[in-house]
């Protein structure tokens, strides 16, 4: 299938004008040049009664990628709803996550939905989302690998249900000029219905009763509706010439409809595990959670370091099991896994602390090909920064030699071995580069040039945790014949290393050699790269079996591990706040055994915060925070750094505040009357009488406790600037208290309030 090509036919219908399209899709990367093309927005926002549509934007690159931001141009409102429509045409691709900017909890819509020729598309939404200036959110979209033909479609919509916005769904494929979601059958009066499709070629405008928010260059459309009686709906749209097509159609709720739908969350996941070797993935597996109506899929989140809790989201799983890839080595890493059904209620977690080996084999590839005097070769993921790359190289002619081995980004390599040829015929090297720059999926191609032409055979590989400036530490490499290859023995000098192995035989390979894992096999010459993770100083042997005897040639090297020991703790840290916006830090330099590259600097606001977020990464014992907020509290940790990103423990926290701006030290009059205008079994909505001040009130300080013997204390749940407030997400049959107290520009903070205290009614039954 020539997607490429596809592509630009689709543009020229949906748009009105020519492009230049070149080069075809090749298995596992594109040929020829890449067409850049950017997605047209048509937004519209009528002013519907309850439920309106605030924006909308799409992406869809031309060339295969992993993952795809596409922002909200416009500033969103708290408490409206996200939706997200993914479509690609490819393999079925696992969508790891979706995620954005502000942290909004992303669930899926519909299951994933399979169309003719290898279309897919699928539907997730957030509800209840937190406000956010123009620009400011981006939605994220990763995949388990690049895929082919993205096309991702964002919008906002305002007045849904902000607890129970899902009502019901319905997804149809096929092939022909119109496309049609099947019949969704509503159980609420108000809804937004969304449809969204992705086509072999080109939607010409909305179905009937639909109006078109959004049409991309890939002729996929988004089109939105809103009725006011339940019954049978369906989302068309016509396609200009028959092709394939996914069509989805999603109902929600609108604001303030009638009570019911699924609010009860599943049970928390349990018994939450992982193994960790040496050069695989991290296994997760967890037993599964139930639910009065059903799971439908497993939040899996990550943080790093010893005693993190900035958890980011990683995976969407549909089952109970994730591989995570791409992890640092010797590292420390919490995870932890939430349920979620269908209406995006929360489980409870469940977590597990585990440390990732030192060396880890990250990825490989291969490409071979007959009479050239060149051959290249793709690393398919994402490199890291730091990874080493091993590039073994095979040919069929000894008296030919290897002119020069680089690659897109500028990586240099070195040879370690080689080369060696058997019988006058086989002849193979190993060279490797040291740490090596980041890369993008797709994005870095080993090239390795001939001075004559020959039948290479070149194996990639790219391992994480290897030193950064001297790597190699012993090679060997022999020729013969027989059933079995070895390089012969050599004794390593340092305890952790990696052993790799290169075979290139007359016969067919039929495995790894004792102790090795088999990484690469160049199909059909069979060929192979092996590997060993080592943990102690001895003497080892690269062997491999082939399936008769035969010619052979086994070439290995050993590279030494990363430094991991991590400099010590900084200490005696002291801080002066010098003026109302400044505050000037310094410490007791930290020591390591190999050297401190530099420290990085911790800040929260408020005299008992724990959220603390990195601020500044100076090299030396010292540091001016500049820019504060006037009669402000904060607190500061430092820590340190060495060249290989050990970072050692934190030091003390030290607490102080910025001098008042002005001088202003009067406080705002105490706020009164605090009462509670109304609860539901998830929310509580408060007002009070306002206070006065010499210069200004510029914000309350709330503050809640849950629980009838509960006490109350900062810090605060919330600081809104008007003297109402809506506290949601709350447990049914709960107490509650709450006060508040107000603050001016120069942080004086009046008394408290009044306490109140109420209880959140039951929840009502689940309605299926």
């Amino acid at each position: 299938m020539d997607h490429r090509k596809r592509r630009c036919g689709k543009a020229l219908r949906a748009l009105g004008r020519w492009l230049a399209c070149a080069g075809v899709r090749t298995p596992g990367k594109w040929a020829g040049t890449s067409l850049l093309l950017a997605c047209a927005v048509a937004v519209s926002t009528p002013a519907w009664a309850a439920i309106a549509a605030v924006q909308a934007n799409s992406s869809c690159p031309a060339a295969p990628v992993g993952t795809l931001s596409v922002p909200f141009t416009q500033a969103q409102t708290a408490g409206n709803l996200n939706f997200i429509a993914i479509g690609w045409i490819d393999t079925p691709r696992t969508i790891r996550s979706v995620t954005d900017s502000k942290g909004n909890l992303y669930v899926p819509a519909t299951v994933v939905k399979t169309g003719p020729n290898s279309y897919f598309q699928v539907i997730y939404y957030a509800k209840n989302i937190v406000a956010a200036a123009a620009n400011a959110n981006s939605v994220k979209v990763t995949f388990d690998a690049p895929v082919y033909n993205l096309d991702v479609r964002i919008a906002e919509y305002s007045g849904l249900s902000t607890t129970n916005a899902l009502d019901v769904t319905a997804s149809a494929s096929g092939t022909g000029t119109s496309t049609d979601s099947g019949a969704a059958t509503t159980t609420n009066a108000n809804d937004l219905l969304v449809g969204t499709n992705k086509v072999e070629n080109s939607t010409t405008g909305a179905g009937s009763g639909f109006t078109q928010q959004l049409l991309t260059v890939d002729g996929d459309i988004l089109e939105r509706r809103t009725v006011s009686a339940t019954g049978s709906y369906h989302a068309t749209a016509p396609q200009d010439v028959s092709g394939a097509w996914i069509m989805q159609l999603v109902a929600f709720r609108a604001a303030g409809s009638p009570a019911g739908g699924d609010t009860q969350a599943p049970t928390a996941p349990s018994g939450l595990s992982a193994t960790v070797t040496a050069g695989t993935p991290v296994n997760l597996s967890w037993t599964a959670s139930t639910d009065n109506v059903g799971v439908t899929a497993y939040r899996v989140e990550r943080c790093q370091g010893a005693s993190c809790s900035s958890f980011a989201q990683v995976a969407m799983a549909s089952g109970t099991t994730y591989s995570d890839t791409g992890l640092a080595p010797t590292s420390s890493y919490t995870y932890r896994v939430s349920a979620i059904d269908a209406a995006g209620n929360v489980s409870g977690t469940s977590t597990f602390t585990l440390t990732t080996p030192a060396i880890t084999y990250v990825q490989g590839s291969y490409a071979l090909n007959l009479n050239v005097n060149s051959l290249a070769t793709t690393y398919l993921q994402a490199q890291l920064a730091g990874d080493l790359n091993v590039v073994a190289v095979a040919w069929d002619d000894p008296t030919a030699h290897v002119n020069s081995v680089t690659d897109s980004i500028g990586n240099t390599y070195t040879l370690a071995v080689g080369p060696t040829s058997s019988g006058g015929i086989y002849t193979q090297s190993i060279y490797y580069a040291k740490n090596i720059a980041a890369a993008g999926a797709l994005a870095n191609t080993v090239t390795v040039a001939f001075n004559v032409n020959v039948d290479p055979d070149v194996r990639i590989a790219e391992y994480s945790g290897l030193d950064p400036t001297t790597p190699l530490d012993k090679t060997a490499s022999a020729a013969g014949s027989g059933t079995t290859a070895s390089a012969g023995p050599v004794t390593t000098t340092s305890a952790n290393e990696v052993i790799v192995g290169a075979a290139y035989f007359a016969g067919l390979s039929t495995g790894a050699g004792s102790g090795y894992t088999l990484r690469l096999q160049s199909d059909p010459e069979l060929n192979m790269l092996e590997d060993q993770i080592v943990s102690s100083i001895a003497a080892y042997s690269a062997t491999a079996p082939q399936d008769a005897s035969d010619l052979w040639v086994m070439s290995m090297a050993t590279f030494r591990a990363a430094d991991t020991q991590a400099p010590t703790a900084p200490t005696g840290l002291t801080a002066s706040a010098t003026s109302s916006s400044q505050i000037d830090l310094s410490w007791t330099a930290s020591t390591d055994n190999v050297a401190v590259t530099g420290y990085k600097i911790e800040r929260c606001t408020g005299s008992s915060c724990t959220t603390f977020a990195e601020i500044g990464t100076p090299t030396s014992a010292s540091y001016s925070d500049t820019g504060l907020a006037a009669a402000t509290t904060y607190r500061y940790r430092v820590r340190a750094t060495d060249a290989n990103t050990n970072l050692s423990a934190y030091s003390a926290i030290v607490t102080i505040a910025t001098a008042a701006a002005g001088g202003d030290t009067q406080a705002p009059t105490a706020p009164s009357g605090l009462i509670v205008l109304a609860s539901s079994s998830t929310e509580v909505d408060l007002a009070w009488t306002g206070s006065t001040d010499n210069v200004g009130v510029t914000a309350y300080l709330l503050e809640r406790c849950a629980g009838a013997s509960c006490t109350l204390a900062s810090p605060e749940i919330a600081s809104p600037t008007v003297t109402t407030f809506n506290n949601t997400g709350l447990t049914p049959a709960t107490t509650y208290k709450y006060r508040v107290r107000a603050r001016d520009a120069a942080n004086n903070l009046s008394t408290y309030s009044n306490t109140v205290t109420t209880v959140t009614p039951a929840s009502s039954p689940d309605c299926d």
